[in-house]
């Protein structure tokens, strides 16, 4: 919501900087609202859309097998009392308070015209119904309903407000009102925001006093009859009221001589702009995907890639070699792009072909798989380019074109080998003692929340053996050390799997779990909602509770939350999420 509000401030900002700068001058008044109704839709919709479809490749057909290159189990969330208040909370409630109080203030204000309509006694003049007001208020109008005082104005003076409020009330100008009104509330921080609706407000304005002049009455008269109302209150702000301020700029408007026609050609300046907005919102996919796209700017990441690791590999290599190794990088980059045809062989370490090994051009959609030979070939291939080779079960080998013959070996686990790599994916995937949701369940009942104020998710990588235990578990992705070791301890002690089979045989297969650390922002224990649901139900130390608002913290061991099938079915929790509390032992 942040991050949404922000993007469309700074729209909102650019678009009012454009129609300051570019239109507002000129008399194409029909034009200048639907440039201001343009500029209210592109600020709402830019933050929300997604162009990254548009110009990002399909991934080519051979690295299909790619997408299951690790299995990654349903994420745990484990939660634990947090701080009452962040400054971000803080600064979200006085928003919100802006917000209602100006929302208040508009609600206010239409039940004040709703009874005025009600109360005032309508006549017909000219053809229109007409509310007659008593006061001295000016005249105005708001959606079908025209208030003026008939008594105060001569006959001349009313055939003018009544044409000038009837254009207000054809062209449904209120609805342009409305909706300033509305944005102006939702961004009452910005500047801005207020003075567009300024510009809308004057802008109909400038629509219904051309309706005046264009109905055959007299310039010079109407004028003064606009100088004559305006000391007369206006009555409500969310109203069409006839006497707008800055009237000068009104009258200097209608002696203005009108723009021609050849001036219309500036707004079309408003879709380059919009479409650049778009691109700015949508900077980090854009970068990501030109980066892929872009054949220099693959070069370089490929070759910055392998100056990396030949760092790692060789420390001892001072920085200034490794400087000029990349200077050197960028300037084979810029160069003409030679192509060539690559081809090779696929084999394991022990000389065996690789059949069905993926070789993928990095970045395109180009690719092919070995054969029954291990034999692969690839045409048009820039030299200097990167080609990623991989397969089942193993990592991925990435080497540089260089020349036409390249041969890659792959550390390739196989059954009846003494040593074997852990699988990413089998035929037979290794499964818990009653499944992946009791598996889920046992975890859930393991992960302690350590007194710590640390959040974040935790992942924890390890490996089903051929026998079904659990080795090798580490964190693969890190928060803190307490949420890694809590995370550790609950994958340490699992049971014995059943094995994955590849080809009928036991093989070891790789495992990601995430589970998820967040704190709990109240000075008790409040849970209100579970991610997924819009209720939850309670059980302390196994007994169903309404809520947990009373409880202690200090007495909280661990909250944990269960949204699989089963555990909602053995607590009975009629399909909403179980929020299981544990309380220290005293």
């Amino acid at each position: 919501m942040a991050v949404y509000l922000l993007k469309v401030n700074l729209a909102l900002m650019l678009l009012y900087g454009f129609y300051r700068l570019m239109v507002s001058r000129d008399t194409f008044f029909t034009l200048r609202r639907f440039t201001l109704w343009a500029i209210y839709g592109v600020t709402l919709a830019l933050p929300v859309l997604d162009i990254a479809w548009w110009i990002e490749d399909t991934p080519a057909t051979a690295t299909l097998a790619e997408s299951y290159a690790v299995n990654v189990l349903p994420a745990l969330e484990v939660y634990a009392q947090g701080p009452t208040m962040t400054v971000f909370d803080a600064l979200g409630y006085v928003y919100w308070l802006g917000v209602g109080l100006l929302s208040l203030r508009m609600a206010w204000q239409l039940m004040g015209i709703v009874a005025l309509a009600r109360k005032t006694r309508v006549r017909r003049m000219g053809g229109m119904r007409v509310h007659c007001l008593d006061g001295c208020e000016g005249p105005f109008s708001f959606f079908r309903w025209i208030f003026v005082n008939p008594d105060r104005h001569t006959a001349v003076q009313l055939n003018e407000i009544l044409t000038h409020e009837h254009a207000h009330v054809a062209q449904w100008h209120s609805v342009d009102t409305m909706v300033a009104e509305w944005f102006s509330i939702f961004c009452w921080f910005n500047p801005f925001a207020w003075l567009l609706k300024h510009e809308v407000r004057v802008n109909l304005e400038f629509l219904a006093d051309d309706k005046v002049l264009a109905d055959g009455n007299a310039r010079k008269a109407y004028q003064y009859h606009l100088l004559g109302l305006a000391y007369h209150p206006n009555h409500l702000d969310v109203a069409n009221n006839f006497n707008v301020l800055p009237l000068k700029k009104r009258i200097k408007m209608m002696n203005k001589r009108r723009t021609k026609q050849i001036g219309m050609a500036k707004y079309l300046l408003f879709a380059p702009l919009a479409a650049a907005l778009l691109i700015v919102s949508n900077i980090e996919s854009v970068a990501r995907t030109v980066g892929r796209n872009v054949p220099m700017a693959r070069s370089l990441s490929d070759k910055a890639e392998q100056l990396l690791q030949t760092e790692i590999a060789n420390p001892s290599q001072s920085a200034a070699t490794l400087e000029d190794m990349t200077a050197k990088a960028v300037d084979e980059a810029a160069r003409p792009v030679k192509k060539l045809t690559v081809s090779g062989t696929v084999r394991d370490t022990k000389g065996r072909p690789v059949v069905g090994a993926t070789v993928v051009l990095r970045g395109s959609k180009r690719g092919t798989v070995t054969d029954k030979e291990g034999r692969y070939r690839l045409s048009e291939v820039p030299v200097g380019s990167a080609v990623e080779v991989k397969y089942i079960g193993t990592g991925t080998v990435l080497f540089t074109v260089k020349g036409s013959r390249r041969d890659v070996t792959l550390s390739v686990a196989r059954p009846g080998d003494k040593q074997q790599a852990a699988y990413d994916i089998v035929d037979q995937m290794p499964n818990f003692p009653g499944g992946k949701e009791a598996m889920m369940k046992y975890i859930s009942g393991k992960v302690k929340y350590p007194i710590t104020k640390a959040s974040g998710r935790v992942v924890v990588q390890f490996i089903v053996d051929t026998n079904g235990a659990v080795v090798e578990p580490k964190v693969v992705r890190s928060v803190s050390p307490k949420l890694d070791q809590a995370a550790l301890d609950a994958v340490k002690g699992m049971p014995k799997w059943e094995p994955g089979k590849l080809n009928g045989k036991p093989v070891r297969v790789k495992y990601n779990i995430p589970i998820n650390f967040e704190q709990y922002n109240a000075t008790g224990v409040t849970i209100s909602q579970v991610k997924g649901n819009t209720s939850s139900v309670f059980f302390v130390d196994g007994k169903r509770v309404d809520n947990v608002d009373a409880l202690n913290p200090d007495d909280i061991e661990s909250i944990t939350v269960q949204k699989d099938e089963a555990t909602m079915k053995q607590y009975d929790s009629g399909g909403k999420p179980v929020v299981l509390v544990k309380l220290k032992k005293k």
